[in-house]
C-alpha cells in the first residue's frame, strides 16, 4: 500500500490554501482520512486495530461523496505544495434531534500530524462553515480526543450533553456532541 506523502519544509513556510474538493481529490481524502485516523488514535485503539486500516475501504464512500451534489454536503481539502494534507466536510445535520434547530454538522475535519498547530485546522474549519449563517453547527468527538476537543472550544463549540457510544476493535469509545451557533 503506497501513501502519498506531503511534503513540507522545515520552516513551515510553505503556502496552504483551501479549495472545494474535486471528484479527483478522493483517494487523496481517503488516504489522509486513513493515515490521521491512525496518527490521531493510537492512544484510543490498538496498533493491530490502526495498522490494517486501508484507505482503499474508503475510497468508494469517498467518490460518493464528492459526486453528490444535490446532498447538501461540503467538502474541502487543505493542501500544501498542491499536495492534500488534510480535509472538512460538513452538511446537513444526521441527528433527529437537530433537525428542527435547521442544524449543520461537521462531519469530518482531518489534517496530517505535521499540520497540528499550524493554523491549517483553522482554515479548513472556516472553509466548511463558511455557508453556515445563523444555525446550529454540531459535531462528535471523542470524549478522550483531548486535541480535537481543545480545538473546537477555541472555536467556541461547547459539549451540548449529548453523548453516544461506538464500537471499534473490541472498544465502546464515547463520543461527546459539541454545538456553536454561527
Amino acid at each position: 500500500m503506497v501513501f502519498l506523502r506531503p511534503m513540507i519544509d522545515a520552516s513551515g513556510q510553505a503556502d496552504f490554501r483551501v479549495r472545494r474538493a474535486e471528484l479527483s481529490d478522493a483517494s487523496a481524502i481517503a488516504q489522509v482520512h486513513t493515515r490521521v485516523w491512525q496518527q490521531a488514535y493510537r492512544n484510543l485503539l490498538s496498533a493491530r486495530y490502526l495498522d490494517q486500516l486501508d484507505w482503499t475501504n474508503r475510497l468508494n464512500s469517498w467518490q460518493d461523496s464528492l459526486r453528490s451534489s444535490d446532498s447538501g454536503e461540503a467538502t474541502f481539502v487543505g493542501l500544501r505544495r498542491q499536495v492534500v494534507v488534510g480535509f472538512a466536510s460538513s452538511g446537513p445535520a444526521r441527528d433527529s434531534d437537530m433537525g428542527a434547530l435547521m442544524a449543520v454538522e461537521l462531519y469530518a475535519i482531518y489534517l496530517e500530524s505535521a499540520e497540528w498547530g499550524t493554523g491549517s485546522g483553522d482554515k479548513l474549519l472556516a472553509a466548511a462553515l463558511e455557508s453556515a449563517e445563523n444555525v446550529v453547527v454540531a459535531l462528535w468527538v471523542f470524549e478522550e480526543n483531548t486535541r480535537a476537543r481543545h480545538f473546537y472550544e477555541k472555536h467556541g463549540f461547547r459539549p451540548d450533553g449529548t453523548r453516544s457510544v461506538m464500537e471499534r476493535d473490541g472498544l465502546r469509545l464515547s463520543k461527546v456532541r459539541y454545538r456553536r451557533v454561527v
